[in-house]
C-alpha cells in the first residue's frame, strides 16, 4: 500500500486526479477479475499448484493499484470538492461514508464467500470497480489545476 501511495504522489500532477481514479479502478477491477478466474479454474478441479503464485500476485497488485488512486485520493478530493462553508461537514460525511462502506465490504465479503464462494465474490467486487468507473467518468470533475471558484462553478452549472 505504501508503494501505491508513492506511485500516486509521483503520478498525481502528471495525469490528474480523475484520470488516476479511472486508472486505479480499471487496473484494480482487472486484478480482481484475474483472482476470480483463478478461483473459478480451481473450483473446476484444475490443478493450479504450479501457478499458485498468480492469485497472490493479483491480490498484491490489486492492493497497490487500489491505493494508487481510489484508496489515496478520496479524502483529499472531498476536501477540494466541497465549498469553504460546507467543507468540514462534507469531509466528515465523506469519511463516515467511507468507513461505513469499508465495514460493509468486510461483512459482505464474508457473506458472499460463505454462500457463493471466492470466485463469485471476486467477480462481484470487480464489477463494482467497473461500475465505479462509470460513476467517476460522469460525475467526478477533474480538480487538478483548478481554483476553488472554478470547482464551485462546475457544480453550479
Amino acid at each position: 500500500m505504501i508503494t501505491g501511495n508513492i506511485l500516486c504522489l509521483l503520478c498525481l500532477n502528471k495525469i490528474g486526479r480523475k484520470n488516476l481514479l479511472l486508472l486505479s479502478l480499471t487496473v484494480s477491477g482487472l486484478f480482481l477479475l484475474g483472482v476470480g478466474v483463478y478461483f473459478t479454474l480451481m473450483d473446476s478441479g484444475l490443478d493450479l499448484a504450479s501457478v499458485g503464485w498468480v492469485s497472490t500476485l493479483c491480490i498484491t497488485a490489486y492492493a497497490v493499484s487500489f491505493q494508487l488512486g481510489f484508496g489515496s485520493l478520496i479524502e483529499p478530493m472531498s476536501a477540494e470538492l466541497f465549498s469553504t462553508k460546507s467543507r468540514a461537514l462534507g469531509t466528515t460525511f465523506t469519511n463516515a461514508v467511507d468507513a461505513v462502506f469499508g465495514v460493509l465490504a468486510i461483512v459482505l465479503c464474508n457473506f458472499l464467500v460463505g454462500n457463493f464462494g471466492l470466485s463469485v465474490t471476486y467477480y462481484l467486487f470487480a464489477g463494482v470497480s467497473f461500475l465505479t468507473i462509470v460513476f467517476v467518468g460522469f460525475f467526478v470533475p477533474e480538480t487538478d489545476g483548478k481554483s476553488l471558484q472554478e470547482i464551485e462553478g462546475i457544480f453550479e452549472t
